[in-house]
């Protein structure tokens, strides 16, 4: 089974031959959406989400303190063993932080991609009513979507402060 890089450099792989474009101009099976609503940056920005999940992670299951590793192969702990009750708990913090910045990023992605090809939602009421001139209105939608960020900000948190109980919140 591939692990580390490995396993980013075969996402990557995938993620770059799903969004292949045929000559005849179809796309590959591969991909979700079809052309007109598929935009570059949604594109970057999901690779973006997608990578800083699995970097933050890749960094937190290989920040395992020597010692404990030790100790657990001393005491014969099998692979699923050692990952299970000592590489995911240490994780725990770097995946987190990278949930935190992805459901941000998410609300960005979400109504940018309202702005190119929808005719509902928060970046489409953003938009239209720029348009229009209606200010109420638009500052209106743009509040309501920092408070989204801003909600799911928190939720992160609170799930965060339950499942890593034993880190204090200046570490």
């Amino acid at each position: 089974m591939p692990q580390g890089k490995e396993v980013h450099k075969e996402y990557m792989r995938a993620r770059r031959s799903q969004d292949k474009v045929h000559k005849d101009g179809s796309q590959s099976e591969g991909s979700q959406m079809p052309l007109g609503y598929r935009s570059k940056f949604l594109s970057y920005e999901e690779d973006i989400k997608v990578q800083l999940n699995v970097v933050n992670t890749l960094k937190g299951l290989r920040s395992v303190d020597s010692e404990a590793l030790d100790l657990f192969r001393s005491l014969s702990a099998t692979k699923w063993q050692i990952f299970s009750k000592l590489r995911f708990w240490v994780a725990m913090p770097y995946i987190f932080s990278a949930l935190k910045i992805s459901t941000s990023l998410a609300i960005v992605g979400a109504i940018i991609s309202e702005f190119v090809g929808a005719n509902k939602g928060i970046g489409f009421v953003i938009l239209i009513s720029s348009y229009h001139l209606e200010m109420v209105r638009m500052f209106s939608a743009v509040i309501a979507a920092a408070l989204m960020g801003v909600v799911f900000y928190w939720a992160v948190s609170f799930l965060e402060r339950r499942v890593v109980f034993w880190m204090t919140p200046d570490e």
